[in-house]
């Protein structure tokens, strides 16, 4: 959660400010519900939805509040099939803000994902999949929202 500490804002530099307020702030959905101070909140997937590999598509669907100090330069979009242990970045290329697929990136779900960080390829079939949308700013470090729970099968 945000939260801003009056006494420090004038007296503390911007970063430090960030790092004392914990300014990677991350959207929990995982309750159903956004939280509202979040810079970043996912909307899509909803928590508890079933998608099907090789039929589906996954679409996440984020909004960013903007900041005019923290200006967005990118996102990423990541996906894990084992509840946040290990996670596999879906774009290419990170998604610059005007790019039609920023806050909205559809990816094709296929039967199994490349994970690096295990060294080999794993089924995207899970009732405990989750996702991560980074972007990062020059000015901040990154900020990351995590998706509720849902299913693929």
């Amino acid at each position: 959660m945000l939260m801003e500490i009056p006494y420090l804002k004038s007296f503390a530099p911007k970063f430090l400010l960030a790092a004392a307020v914990g300014l990677l702030a991350a959207c929990d959905s995982s309750t159903g519900g956004a939280d509202s101070s979040a810079i970043i909140t996912i909307s899509s997937p909803a928590a508890g939805s079933t998608l099907k590999a090789g039929v589906d598509s996954l679409a996440v669907k984020w909004t960013v509040k903007q900041d005019p100090v923290k200006v967005v330069d990118a996102a990423d979009i990541l996906l894990s099939v084992d509840g946040g242990k290990n996670w596999t970045i879906l774009n290419g290329a990170s998604i610059p803000p005007e790019s039609p697929k920023f806050g909205n990136y559809k990816y094709s779900i296929p039967d199994s994902l490349n994970v690096i960080s295990l060294g080999h390829k794993v089924s995207v079939k899970s009732s405990n999949c989750q996702v991560k949308v980074m972007e990062y700013s020059t000015q901040d470090p990154d900020l990351i929202a995590v998706s509720g729970v849902f299913t693929i099968n």
